[in-house]
């Protein structure tokens, strides 16, 4: 897996607890990383050396600059799971590796229908992503993310719900010229707000953020302006209207109004969103899962 976030100023990966962290969380066994890093691993051939010559029981692949070769992909690759974290504008990449590597797809629900794609949740490291009553709730409305030019629709929502009012905290985004929260300062975000946005566009398109189970991991009230990536072909992965409220440009302004006034069926919401993430897509549920597609029963 990648190292850092752009370097070492700004600070680890956020997939350090995604996928170290949320593995400590499952309690299933013991792991050893190797960074893609041009410190550690910086070639092909890295790669093809540490999954040939090390025992494990499955290999996790972060996509990043480095990967296997064809020859070892199909020699190991049974027990091997390829983890794509903006499959949505790679899915040429999740095809072409598919015949030989399963493919976690962690933003899109599509490209199942390909041999050994699997469009799974983000894994959350518990130990940060939680709910805890004893929170005070002191903003009303948050969106913790990048906010610039690529995502110029955020800024523009954000700003119509000032232009009305409504109070909106912004900002969190990593890498430069951003805020570069530490990991409990960006968690605790969603636990002091009362209403926790979540802009689903990414490179022009609707994506299952990583921030959708981030929320729902700490028990928050989520408004998301793209529903249809909560459903899948398996079914729902959260339930609109129940576990989480929709709005698009033309009603954000009275449904954010309407749910700052509305404390009881905010935290009927949160509950069970909070619910069927702890029952369905916590540590113990996504590692069973894909150690399972390796091969490996916990």
């Amino acid at each position: 897996m990648e190292k850092y976030h752009t370097d070492a100023i700004i600070g680890k990966t956020n997939n350090y607890w995604n996928l170290l962290g949320s593995y400590e969380c499952s309690g299933y066994g013991t792991y050893e990383v190797h960074y893609l890093d041009p410190e550690e691993i910086w070639s092909s051939q890295g790669v093809d050396e540490v999954l040939l010559n090390k025992k494990y029981d499955a290999a996790v692949i972060s996509v990043y600059h480095h990967l296997p070769s064809a020859a070892v992909a199909h020699q190991i690759g049974h027990k091997t799971f390829m983890c794509w974290w903006d499959s949505i504008i790679s899915m040429g990449g999740v095809q072409g590796w598919a015949g030989m590597i399963h493919q976690a797809c962690f933003d899109w629900g599509k490209g199942e229908e390909q041999p050994n794609v699997f469009c799974v949740e983000v894994p959350q490291d518990t130990r940060h992503f939680y709910p805890d009553a004893n929170v005070v709730k002191d903003l009303d409305v948050s969106f913790v993310g990048s906010i610039g030019a690529p995502w110029s629709d955020r800024g523009a929502l954000i700003q119509k719900l000032r232009d009305a009012g409504i109070n909106v905290w912004s900002g969190g985004g990593r890498g430069p010229n951003y805020d570069n929260l530490s990991i409990e300062e960006y968690s605790n975000i969603f636990r002091r707000s009362k209403i926790c946005l979540n802009l689903s566009y990414g490179h022009g398109q609707p994506q299952r953020k990583g921030r959708s189970f981030e929320i729902a991991a700490c028990g928050g009230f989520m408004m998301t302006n793209c529903p249809q990536m909560f459903h899948g072909k398996d079914g729902d992965w959260f339930g609109e209207g129940t576990e989480y409220v929709s709005f698009d440009d033309s009603n954000v302004v009275e449904k954010v109004k309407f749910y700052l006034n509305n404390e009881a069926e905010r935290d009927a919401i949160s509950y069970r969103i909070y619910e069927t993430y702890r029952n369905n897509y916590s540590p113990k549920f996504f590692w069973k899962k894909m150690l399972g597609v390796c091969g490996t029963k916990v």
